[in-house]
């Protein structure tokens, strides 16, 4: 497939299925596509200026803006992902102007599902987290590892 600065990525999250987005092309994302989520109504973007976006409801809701410099976005039910150019991952949970919460710093790739974030550290460790946006506790899951998923 032949890609252009215009190309944009989207992830549509439909009942029982979860799809993530990575960085359009142009940007510099090396975050490979897993899918992972519990369902939503969300439909979200990056676009080729690293700009994403996201919307509510139905297909012809208008699109919010969520950050910029980003690398990837994920979406998982009301939570929405993103790790910025600068290796930090955040996550917020609820609406599309909700809060961002940061998560960790030198991150490569990341992946949601339910209550669970779990990224990967430019280190090659694997780290995952359960519950709320704001816990501060993380498990170490395995090392040398070169794409984590959730499920």
């Amino acid at each position: 497939m032949k890609k252009s600065k215009t190309t944009v990525l989207i992830a549509v999250i439909a009942a029982g299925a979860g799809l993530m987005v990575t960085a359009a092309a142009g940007a510099s994302a090396t975050a490979p596509s897993t899918v992972s989520g519990d369902g939503g109504d969300r439909i979200g973007i990056v676009k080729g200026d690293g700009s994403s976006h996201a919307k509510a409801g139905g297909l012809n809701a208008l699109w919010k803006g969520q950050a910029d410099k980003v690398l990837q976005l994920e979406l998982s039910g009301n939570r929405i992902g993103v790790l910025k150019d600068d290796g930090i991952l955040f996550v917020k949970e609820g609406s599309l102007d909700a809060l961002w919460n940061r998560q960790a710093t030198h991150v490569i790739q990341f992946a949601l599902s339910g209550t669970r974030v779990a990224y990967l550290a430019d280190n090659g460790n694997a780290f995952a987290k359960q519950g709320a946006v704001n816990a501060t506790q993380w498990t170490t899951e395995a090392d040398h590892v070169t794409e984590i998923a959730l499920s």
